[in-house]
């Protein structure tokens, strides 16, 4: 019988309603997982589905290609594409809530979004799908309840695409559905693979429906026979069109007047719109507006003094909108770099808040919100909780000049915005804004105010003795002093200020660039007697200074050019002499920061000036740790050929004090333990030239004790390493066994596994307790 996906072995099809977690748990594990808040109002769900005209977008059910895919047992994934503007995204969220509400299974869904951080990496699509399919999978639940110690951001990529892989092997059958695939970053390849095998091995209960613009790289990848095709082309998005327009024309009082016309320009409209939904859209609200008199109707002059094409819409209505009091180019510049740049959707009242601040004389104080609703007309949609966004993502094109050539911008047209230009405008104006009082009590604002900076001060978490805590809380009465500050009534006077916080650093590592001004008011924010940034450590940091009182311990500018990836402002301070060795209240070094947040560049500077590559901070993790944690390849290829072993370990436990019953010791581990842990392919890939004999085969060991079966091959096919090798007493057939992992097993035994070698197991101990039996 040919081997098929659908076996017993991987696809387990019980009822495992009596296993699953309660409500309260799965909501807990839900938090965990981070996922957008895709069911908001403000979602790229429900915009899109408001935006659909009555009886349109389904049409797309009725074709041969879409029955195909939906009723045939060969057929798993759908791939729908279209020019920008014609409407894909508004007909995959009209196909979500028809199969929502006409199929009796779980339908999983993300938008991509490039102009939004939170909505362009494959990993928040498998972080908003597996949030979606938590409560229909107690298999997920269940493997997701042991990580709730552990931090999302130490879980890799990798590792969440397993979870949701195993976690669908329990659900009969779902859809998922990915709009925009061509917004997705640049690393989609690994993503879409496994998601297209995964349809195609079980095209019969999992279907994956794709929208995206034509695309020569999606095209490359995506290429399995099996993947069904469907091109919204002009002559079958034409009839949609006429249906929105005659919905939009019998809903519109200022069109009472025109009835008798509605016809020759509904043909007027959907003429120009040659198949482009959006252009429709934004020509039949200036026809609106228009029309807003008696006056007699003349199609052909009202035809005429209309923009052809989205461009020339785009630039029309801008310059409209800049005869509204308050807003010139500038104003508008300033809005849209923020909305089109920003790391998540920003709100109104933060986006005023910001604007207040900056540029306070633009406007009254009370007109701020105002200002920014009618900046922009039309093209920057305000929702319902009050999230801003452009109207699509080609207005965003136009706005950055992918489709425009600065040569060719005249000084009647809008300014190309710069990415680069826009990322410092906005890091500037997030440090700006920190330093405006946002920080401080109203009592410290005073020019006479004198604050001792110490009151910000906590006890960094390595440091934290539990024991000493307890006994001098609890049996002691003793309290510990506490920062008047609080962060919650602070945001809620400051609406820009959790946005400020957590994010100039994001905007900051998108403009590594020379830049003396830039530089310098990162430097001025950079205060160990100011209580903003001292604040700022406490909120983003974890921790100020080694000790109360001492300026011991407050990160440098380099620990800040290592977090935030600067490479050229690290050049900057380490040709002016600041140490390479300097440590922060953490016991990190900069070069800990550069691995953590994989910045290689910075990586690389650091040990060029002598910075110790095997270094350990306060918890014995070193550089290779957190960049393996993260399987950051090209950090830890920095790491390795400065002389670091794969198999460095960590030097001490995370906190001090003695361990509770059953916490785990972390106390030797290194980075082969944590890269097979995480299947961290890349990671592991970039080790095997610098592992002598003994590591590999502990790394291909723990890669089947974790059932990583991608990276088991990756050991197979790139490292002479024995399939028949051995750690801690077992063989890696005997781990893969264990798991059980099948493909693991099969790697193995094709590579020549011993099934008869006999093994007797003694673990390591990994929790504070009995030390563990033979097995």
């Amino acid at each position: 019988m040919p081997k098929s996906a659908n076996t017993a072995d991987e696809y387990d099809f019980v009822d495992h309603q009596d296993t699953a977690l309660s409500p309260e748990s799965v909501a807990e594990l839900r938090e965990w997982l981070q996922p957008t808040d895709y069911l908001a109002e403000s979602s790229e769900y429900r915009r899109h589905l408001l935006s659909q005209a009555p009886g349109t977008g389904l049409w797309i059910c009725e074709t041969e290609e879409y029955r195909k895919w939906h009723d045939s047992p060969d057929h798993g994934s759908l791939w729908i594409k279209g020019v920008p503007g014609a409407g894909k995204s508004v007909m995959a969220a009209s196909l979500i809530q028809h199969l929502r509400t006409t199929e009796n299974c779980p339908v999983l869904f993300f938008f991509f979004r490039n102009i939004v951080a939170a909505n362009f990496s494959p990993r928040a699509l498998i972080q908003d799908w597996l949030a979606q399919l938590l409560p229909h999978s107690p298999k997920l639940q269940f493997a997701l309840q042991s990580r709730l110690q552990d931090s999302l951001d130490d879980t890799s990529d990798n590792e969440l695409i397993q979870l949701f892989i195993d976690g669908v092997t329990c659900v009969p059958k779902l859809y998922c559905v990915g709009d925009a695939l061509d917004e997705m970053s640049t690393d989609s390849t690994p993503i879409l693979e496994r998601l297209n095998g995964l349809a195609t091995h079980r095209p019969r209960t999992l279907k994956l429906l794709m929208t995206s613009r034509p695309s020569r790289t999606l095209q490359s990848t995506l290429r399995d026979s099996s993947i069904v095709h469907i091109s919204l082309q002009q002559r079958l998005v034409d009839v949609d069109i006429h249906s929105y327009l005659n919905h939009r024309f019998d809903n519109a009082p200022t069109l009472e007047h025109h009835r008798e016309a509605k016809k020759d320009l509904i043909n007027m409209v959907a003429e120009k719109s040659e198949g482009l939904f959006l252009y429709a859209k934004l020509t039949m609200d200036q026809v609106e507006e228009s029309l807003q008199t008696d006056a007699a109707l003349n199609i052909k002059d009202l035809e005429a003094s209309l923009p052809v094409g989205l461009e020339q819409t785009y630039t029309s209505m801008l310059v409209k909108q800049r005869g509204e009091p308050g807003v010139t180019t500038d104003v508008q510049v300033l809005i849209l770099e923020a909305v089109i740049h920003a790391s998540r959707p920003l709100r109104l009242n933060e986006l005023a808040s910001l604007l207040k601040c900056v540029r306070p004389d633009t406007t009254q104080p009370s007109a701020f919100k105002s200002l920014i609703a009618t900046s922009c007309g039309p093209l920057i949609e305000i929702l319902e909780d009050e999230t801003l966004q452009v109207i699509h993502h080609s207005f965003t094109e136009f706005l950055r000049g992918d489709t425009r050539s600065a040569s060719t911008v005249g000084a009647s047209d809008f300014p190309i915005i710069d990415s680069l230009q826009a990322h410092k405008h906005m890091a500037m104006n997030c440090l700006v804004y920190l330093q405006s009082g946002s920080l401080l009590l109203e009592s410290e604002q005073s020019n006479n105010s004198t604050v001792d900076p110490s009151v910000t001060f906590e006890t960094p978490r390595h440091k934290i003795d539990h024991d000493a805590w307890h006994y001098r809380h609890e049996h002691l009465g003793l309290r510990d002093e506490h920062d008047a500050f609080e962060y919650r009534p602070a945001r809620l006077r400051h609406q820009f200020l959790s946005y400020a916080v957590e994010n100039w650093p994001y905007h900051a590592s998108n403009y590594d660039v020379d830049d003396d001004e830039f530089f310098k008011t990162i430097m001025d924010f950079l205060n160990s007697k100011s209580l903003s940034f001292l604040r700022w450590l406490v909120l983003q940091w974890g921790s100020t200074s080694s000790d109360k009182g001492s300026p011991k311990g407050i990160p440098t500018g380099l620990h800040l050019a290592a977090f935030a990836g600067l490479t050229h402002f690290a050049s900057q301070l380490l040709k002016q002499g600041v140490s390479v060795s300097a440590v922060d209240a953490q016991e990190r070094v900069p070069l800990h920061w550069a691995a953590a947040n994989g910045h290689h560049k910075v990586a690389a500077l650091l040990i060029q000036y002598g910075a110790n590559p095997d270094v350990e901070d306060g918890r014995g993790l070193k550089p290779i740790h957190l960049a393996t944690l993260k399987n950051y390849a090209k950090v830890v290829t920095v790491l390795l050929e400065a002389g670091v072993k794969p198999n460095t370990i960590k030097t001490r436990e995370n906190r001090t004090g003695r361990l509770l019953g059953g916490e785990r010791i972390t106390k030797g581990e290194c980075s082969i333990y944590y890269a097979s842990r995480g299947g961290h392919t890349e990671a592991i890939t970039v080790m095997i030239p610098f592992c002598e004999p003994q590591m590999l085969e502990q790394l291909l060991c723990q890669c089947c004790q974790f059932g990583r079966a991608d990276a088991v091959q990756a050991i197979l096919n790139n490292s002479p390493v024995s399939p028949n090798a051995t750690y801690e007493g077992a063989t890696a057939l005997y781990f893969a066994c264990a798991m059980p992992d099948v493909k693991c097993v099969e790697a193995l035994i094709r590579a020549g596994a011993d099934v008869n070698k006999t093994s007797q197991w003694q673990p390591r101990r990994r929790m504070n307790g009995p030390r563990p039996q033979k097995r």
